[in-house]
Parts: C-alpha cells; structure tokens; sequence
C-alpha cells in the first residue's frame, strides 16, 4: 500500500512584525511576542478525521457556545500545510466569508459598532434558503471553525439586530477584481 505523506511550510510570519517563525516556536525570536497555537497538515488532517473541524469559509451564523469559558478557536491557514489560531469565537457571532467582508468592510464596521440593547433573540429569527449555520453545540471543548482569514466577525448584539442585513451581505456575489 502507498504511504499517504504530507509537507509544509518551516515556518509562518509574526502577526505582528511578519518575520518567520520556525513552526517548533511558541515566540517570535525577532520581536518576541507569543506565537498563537500552529497545526501542520497531518495535524489537521487529524483534527478533521475526529470531526473536530467545522468549515465556516463562506460565513454564517455560529449557534451554541455562548460563554467565554468555551471559546471555539477560528483556524485559518498562514503558510504551505500550516493552519493558525487566529482568534475565538462564541456562539451568536456572524461570520462573513471573504469576498464580501473586503467589499462591504465599511457597512461591516458601521453594523458592529452597535452597541445597544435592541435585538432580536438568535432563537425567534426566522432562517432562509441561503441560512448557513454552524452549530457548535453537542461537543466540549477541542472544536475549531476553519475560516480563510481576511473574514469580518461581528459580535453578537449587533448580529441579532442586523441579522437579515449580515444574511444579505454574506450571500452578494463579490465584484470582479
């Protein structure tokens, strides 16, 4: 039988001064800050066999998960067969796929600096043909988003109170380049 091999990158940039870190560092030896967790293909490959993995790349509603005690990681790939957490999501945020977060960002902007106490429950909104959700509940713990990178999250409170917008933007075509 044929071995199944996979290859990646040695290393992928700081976030914050973009030099490379070896992929077996958890500091940037140039700037010094905390490298967030890293996965290499086989890892993921792993990850995505236990199921632990929910592709979120073309954006949606995330369900379930909605205390900071169950944070659900947001991998997304920054170098060859190298994934990184990015960041950690909760329940009721919206995710929007890439295209469309680069060509409405201002809207985007504008939508999740809401910060009143109008909204609607997640529960009472009524979904559509075009509704992706990602249900994060049923499993504790070691569950991750894969996401693109480059893609707005908004946070809750303004999800809830322009939830059909999000649904609008999320699903526009995005413009030629």
């Amino acid at each position: 039988m044929a071995e199944l091999s996979f290859s990646g990158a040695d290393d992928s940039p700081c976030r914050l001064c973009s030099e490379p870190v070896p992929i077996d560092s958890s500091t940037c030896p140039s700037c010094g800050d905390d490298v967030f967790p890293r996965y290499n293909a086989i890892e993921m490959y792993s990850l995505f066999g236990a199921g632990l993995i929910i592709d979120a790349r073309d954006g949606g509603l995330v369900h379930g998960r909605d205390s900071d005690e169950e944070d659900i990681p947001m991998l997304a790939p920054v170098a060859f067969g190298v994934f990184q957490v990015m960041g950690l999501m909760q329940g009721g945020e919206y995710i929007v796929n890439r295209e469309n977060s680069q060509s409405n960002s201002v809207e985007l902007e504008e939508i999740n600096s809401y910060t009143g106490s109008e909204s609607t429950q997640i529960i009472s909104i009524e979904l559509s043909s075009k509704t992706r959700i990602f249900n994060t509940n049923g499993r504790k713990g070691n569950l991750f988003l894969l996401i693109d990178g480059g893609q707005f999250i908004v946070n809750r409170i303004a999800t809830s109170k322009f939830y059909y917008r999000l649904e609008e933007i999320n699903s526009l075509t995005a413009p030629e380049a």
